[in-house]
This record gives structure tokens, sequence and C-alpha cells, in this order.
């Protein structure tokens, strides 16, 4: 079970969130100032998602920060959008408190971006873990890890084989 830190969402950031579904914006960065939810910083898609991930997140990252970075994918849903790839950054040398609030967060910066665009999710500890190389290995071996998805008799068949 996780708990919750009880940080909310500034009404900037709930605007931001709103601005970000329009599908221009690629990158935003939201931290915690003052028991709150802000974004720090934002820019707008000039490429591909592969082509802008580096040249945009690499200046943005902090040693010793933690933050949390929204990225818009190139992929789009028919129901919801945009897609968008959550990372959260809580580096080892931040400090106790900050990787303690950041962690207990997450939950809650989920929840008021909408839990439906976020269809990646990365929790990243190291500088070294937001290159595009990284995201690309890390999902890759999400999706290796996961089942894949089966029809309701593709599961009774699978099931019943499983009891055999």
């Amino acid at each position: 079970m996780s708990h919750q830190s009880g940080i909310t969402a500034s009404k900037s950031l709930r605007e931001k969130f709103a601005e970000m579904k329009d599908g221009h914006i690629r990158v935003v960065v939201v931290v915690i100032e003052n028991e709150k939810l802000v974004y720090k910083e934002e820019h707008n898609a000039e490429r591909t998602f592969n082509q802008d991930f580096d040249k945009m997140i690499s200046p943005l990252v902090q040693n010793d920060h933690a933050a949390y970075y929204f990225i818009r994918l190139d992929t789009i849903s028919e129901l919801n959008g945009h897609n968008w790839l959550l990372i959260t950054y809580i580096p080892d040398e931040a400090k106790t408190r900050e990787r303690m609030l950041y962690a207990s967060t997450v939950a809650t910066v989920k929840r008021e971006f909408g839990l439906t665009y976020i269809t990646q999710e990365i929790r990243a500890t190291s500088r070294d873990e937001m290159t595009i190389q990284s995201v690309h290995q890390h999902l890759h071996n999400q999706a290796a890890a996961a089942p894949p998805p089966r029809t309701m008799h593709e599961e009774e068949m699978f099931e019943i084989h499983q009891r055999e």
C-alpha cells in the first residue's frame, strides 16, 4: 500500500495539464514547491519523440533534484488523444525527505493529469536513465515482461491448459 503525501496540484498546473492535451507541447517538468505541484518548464514539440527526447530532456535533468517529466509520445489514442510517458525521476543523490515526498506523490500527479493519458511510465534514479536509449530499453523490457493481450476465449483456453 502506498501512502499519499497530501501534496496537491496548483491551479496553474491544472491549467497546464489541460493545455498539454492539445498536442503541441512535448515536455512538461513538474516539481514540488511550497507543498504544491507546479510546472517548472515546458517545451513544444519540434520533431519526433526520438529526436526531441535527448535534445530537450538532458538539459532539464538535475543530478540531485527530483522531478516528474511528462513527455508526449507520437502515438494517439482514439479515445484520449495523445499518449504520454511519465518519468518519475528521483535521483539517489536527492535528499531523503525529497525522495520520500516525490515517491509518495506519484499517484496524485497521475490522477491530476489523468490516468488514461499516461500509457507508459518509468521510474529513474540516475541521469544515465534519462536518455532515449535507456527509455527504449526500459519500454522493451516492460513489453517483454507483460503477457500478451488475450480474448475471453483465449483466456479460457489458457486456464484450461494451465489446469492440465
